[in-house]
């Protein structure tokens, strides 16, 4: 040791190998944070891992809802985790509409509801410590990774307008009917009206556009409602350019009450911008579109029906359509999920038939027929369509790509499930706007006769006019169930089309009407006084024999003339068409 004074004082002056003794000091402390930094990037490494394992189970989960647990074990498989990772896992709906907060966007579901779109996991797993051991007193601690992933699969389906069953002549006074104007179409004119088709999505933005519409959900447009002429010039905006001329002979609907947008299209509109994703793949039928705007003005109020077939025995036929109330579930399409239905509006054709009185034969002696008509009211119930299935992942050809239930409608509960009907006779003014009810049906003129009865020396009795009248019912079909299916052969070959039920309801309820006990037959009251002394037992003999007469000599003719009726309204009784216009396969894809 220096033992200078000057010396000690320099040495005990001296900071030399300070900061050696400040490191050595803190060295431990300095360990610790480095192991604790390897820690918590350990930690940060297995989280991130376990997140993307979250992500992958989830969306692969929601790729297959068909058969969730099923799928949910094949992915814990791939990605190399235990089925004890599964911490919790909740199926339910998510919907991407962005006007719901984003917490209220999902709702969890009962297992197996055909609505479940979604699935919410979170996964846990044991990650190592190294160095924090020494701290946490353990050798691992739990992590887990959330995920919610969705994905949603349907098909755009529709019911075949009633314009497009009619022949290109009819079709033009339907539509001229429907828009008050008259609309000569030339065969390449109805040609192209006929295949003509527009972009849902593209349409419902003109709508939008035309209606102000500007809400923050975009599918809530279809929760609107728009004016006929506000539908028409969304449609003029949209349409094919070659359509342009005949859309512009065509007015603005005249007389129509403001019409539900879902009336055009339908879907969930909840689903938010699904349904609008969906909407952009799927084409509506310009004429469907037509037809829905026609089919409202046949709801205000009747539309005469230009019958001109020729019938064998039928002198006349004056008709009238009416269709009943719309519903909620009539649309010229819809995008569907498994339990949603489309319905085929019920209709209503009167029809006055005047019938050549020499078919019904000699009638007696003493009797001439001078005039035959009937009033006729066939009332239809509809059909319905209700998806039942559809899937995204069909490989082999004859896989069911989508599976509907198809069912005759009836006509009303008091109807006992019958689904169309016949009734001769007369009924209240408005009735053909809704269910009918039997109980108001009156008589209606039948038959004109007159009569000359020799009297031995007397002069002839000479009844010169008498009227006899009718009234008849019959209530036909039930409203039995069938299924259609689509393959994936089918869908690739374009045979999306499918015909179901008979229309051959009509010919067995008018038989039905004038079999035995069908009809009810009297005297016109107001000639009751005519009915006396020697021609009470002449007429009561017409009476009795009528009606076996009816039935040989007026089935035939009536049945055809009906049916000519409902022709020219379009109308199928008991049976329908479903065309499969689209399928939407939603990708999967992760959601907060």
């Amino acid at each position: 040791m220096p033992t200078d004074p000057a010396t000690r004082r320099r040495f005990g002056a001296a900071e030399d190998g300070a900061a050696a003794v400040v490191v050595a000091l803190c060295l431990t402390v300095l360990f610790g944070f480095v192991a604790l930094g390897v820690d918590i990037a350990a930690l940060a490494r297995e989280r991130a891992q376990l997140q993307a394992r979250s992500d992958l189970v989830a969306l692969g989960v929601a790729a297959g809802l068909r058969a969730p647990e099923e799928r949910l074990a094949v992915m814990l498989d791939r990605n190399g985790l235990p089925a004890g990772a599964v911490g919790d896992v909740t199926y339910g709906r998510y919907l991407r509409n962005p006007a719901l907060p984003r917490d209220a966007r999902f709702t969890p579901l009962d297992p197996g509801d055909p609505r479940i779109n979604a699935v919410a996991l979170r996964l846990d797993a044991e990650a190592p410590l190294y160095f924090a051991s020494v701290l946490a007193a353990a050798e691992a601690t739990r992590i887990a990774g959330a995920a919610t992933a969705t994905r949603t699969e349907a098909v755009g389906f529709s019911l075949e307008a009633r314009l497009a069953r009619l022949s290109p002549q009819a079709r033009a006074r339907a539509l001229s009917a429907g828009f008050g104007v008259a609309l000569p179409l030339t065969p390449a004119e109805d040609g192209l009206l006929a295949s003509a088709e527009v972009d849902a999505g593209a349409l419902l933005a003109a709508l939008a556009v035309e209606t102000g519409f500007s809400g923050a959900n975009p599918a809530d447009l279809l929760v609107q409602e728009a004016t006929g002429a506000q539908v028409m010039r969304a449609l003029r905006a949209v349409a094919p350019t070659a359509l342009g001329p005949v859309l512009g002979r065509l007015p603005d609907p005249p007389g129509l009450p403001r019409l539900p947008v879902a009336g055009l299209v339908a879907g969930d509109a909840g689903l938010g911008l699904t349904l609008t994703g969906f909407l952009d793949d799927t084409r509506l039928p310009v004429l469907g579109l037509l037809g829905a705007l026609a089919d409202a003005a046949a709801r205000a109020a009747e539309v005469d029906l230009a019958v001109d077939t020729v019938i064998p025995g039928v002198l006349a036929v004056d008709a009238a359509l009416r269709l009943g109330p719309a519903t909620g579930a009539t649309a010229v399409a819809r995008v569907a999920e498994p339990g949603d239905t489309l319905h085929a509006a019920a209709g209503t054709v009167t029809a006055a038939i005047e019938i050549d009185p020499a078919r019904l034969g000699p009638l007696g002696a003493a009797v001439v027929a001078t005039r035959l008509r009937l009033p006729v009211t066939a009332e239809l119930g509809g059909v319905t369509a209700t998806l039942l299935d559809r899937t995204c992942s069909a490989r082999d050809p004859a896989d069911i790509v989508a599976r509907f239930a198809t069912a005759r409608a009836p006509l009303a509960p008091a109807a006992g499930g019958a689904v169309a009907a016949v009734y001769i006779g007369t009924l209240p003014d408005g009735a053909a706007a809704g269910p009918i009810d039997p109980a108001s049906l009156g008589f209606a003129d039948l038959l004109d006769v007159s009569i000359r009865i020799d009297l031995p020396l007397l002069p002839d009795l000479v009844i010169e006019r008498l009227t006899l009248q009718v009234r008849g019912a019959a209530r036909v079909g039930q409203p039995d169930r069938a299924e259609v299916a689509f393959t994936l052969d089918q869908w690739q070959r374009g045979a999306h089309r499918r015909t179901f039920g008979s229309d051959a309801l009509i010919g067995s309820a008018i038989a039905t009407a004038l079999g035995p006990g069908g009809l009810e037959l009297r005297v016109k009251p107001e000639h009751q006084g005519l009915v006396s002394g020697p021609a009470a037992p002449v007429v009561a003999g017409l009476l009795a024999a009528l009606p076996d007469q009816l039935m040989l000599a007026l089935a035939g003719p009536l049945d055809a003339a009906v049916d000519a009726s409902l022709a020219a309204a379009g109308l199928t009784p008991g049976s329908g068409a479903l065309t499969l216009l689209a399928r939407h396969c939603e990708p999967p894809a992760l959601v907060e």
